[in-house]
């Protein structure tokens, strides 16, 4: 493929990956405030069913890393879209039933797990182009703006309109405008067939190694760090006094804000190695956290967290697969990259609960301690990985 046609195949994977996003991370922090006013159902159940739609996504991405390493990549494009959408039409069917909002996360969040960046990028970077960074901060870089169109769009329509019309609205869109868009994005990359030497493991299941496992664990806890704020923002906001339109407001800048570390990365990524940039994203959360816990001081102070937090979270994305590339090797690398995002997924699941927990037998701010203390831990971890793998990497 042309380099000059890697943006447009990039924009259409954007876009579609944009939607789904929106419809698996971002719509339940969107419509939680108004399940709660409208659901008998408690915020601790509430949260766990949707922290236990990203468990199961988490365990889901070995599976599908493995069917890309057998060369069925183009299945998953197509079907778990229309699977998303589907389980969102399900899901605003009935969600008064427990049962119901709970399996139907859990089959939105199985689908997307081989939809969204982790096993899109895999399958991008199995197709060793020489403009694979480039394409994922193509795509990333549009997907940001996932919760900008997720937060005051769904506010709007499930505040006129009612809930169950606002998730209609976004399943139908992934079904007629996602998978079309996906398709076309990611056609040229798929490997239908993959060579023999990427092939080494004929068993089930990897064993995980202690470079896995090492790898894997500060994701693990950039992730939970993120999704705990994510999914907690706007009632944190109110808690430390802002008004609701001012915490709908920050709350829609995490993507816009990921848009700004991606541009960074875009422009200096030459002069900025993958592995500073992790080392770059715990820094950065340390501090945005300390301006998050005096922002009852001033609103301001909320928009410079959001800027320093979601910038840094930003760059995850794009140095998940390339980090996780170097360190591990390509052979097998779908499943490997499936093990390193199990992980990281188990984080994302984790964080909204986890949050739950801590304010239910406190409040907001010792969930801002909590996340400053597991980044201080990440960052150990980091030093720990530099010591034994980074330093044997090649200087980019």
């Amino acid at each position: 493929m042309l380099i000059s046609s890697v943006p447009i195949a990039a924009i259409c994977t954007g876009v579609a990956v944009t939607l789904f996003y929106s419809a698996s991370y971002y719509l339940f922090p969107a419509l939680l405030n108004f399940w709660l006013d409208t659901l008998s159902i408690s915020k601790n159940n509430l949260t766990f069913a949707f922290s236990l739609s990203l468990f199961v996504q988490a365990f889901a991405f070995p599976f599908y890393g493995r069917l890309i390493d057998r060369g069925y990549g183009l299945i998953l494009i197509l079907i778990c879209p229309i699977m998303i959408g589907l389980s969102l039409l399900y899901l605003s069917y009935a969600a008064e039933l427990y049962i119901v909002f709970l399996s139907g996360w859990i089959s939105v969040n199985f689908f997307a797990a081989g939809c969204t960046y982790n096993m899109v990028f895999s399958i991008i970077t199995m197709a060793e182009k020489k403009d694979t960074k480039r394409t994922i901060i193509i795509i990333t870089l549009i997907a940001g703006f996932a919760s900008t169109i997720t937060f005051p769009i769904m506010t709007y329509f499930a505040s006129t309109h009612g809930w169950k019309l606002a998730i209609m609205i976004i399943g139908i869109s992934i079904i007629i405008i996602g998978t079309p868009m996906l398709y076309a994005g990611m056609k040229n990359y798929v490997i239908v067939e993959v060579p023999k030497k990427l092939q080494n493991n004929h068993k089930i299941f990897l064993p995980i190694d202690s470079k896995l496992l090492l790898l894997s664990l500060p994701f693990f806890l950039i992730a939970l760090n993120h999704q705990m704020l994510v999914s907690h923002i706007i009632p944190l906001l109110l808690e430390k006094g802002l008004e609701f339109k001012m915490a709908i407001i920050i709350a829609s800048l995490f993507g816009p804000f990921q848009v700004v570390g991606r541009m960074i990365i875009l422009f200096f990524g030459e002069k900025i190695s993958d592995t500073n940039s992790l080392f770059y994203i715990f820094y950065m959360t340390v501090i945005s956290l300390l301006f998050l816990y005096v922002t009852h001081i001033s609103p301001t102070l909320a928009f410079i967290f959001i800027l320093l937090e979601a910038s840094a979270y930003g760059i995850t994305s794009i140095i998940l697969p390339l980090i996780s590339k170097d360190v591990l090797g390509m052979s097998d690398f779908g499943q490997k990259f499936g093990y390193v995002s199990v992980f990281y997924a188990i984080g994302l699941s984790c964080g909204p609960w986890i949050g739950s927990l801590i304010w239910t037998n406190s409040n907001y701010d010792f969930v801002i301690i909590f996340i400053i203390l597991s980044s201080i831990i990440g960052l150990l971890i980091c030093y720990l990985l530099k010591y034994k793998y980074f330093k044997s990497l090649p200087k980019k």
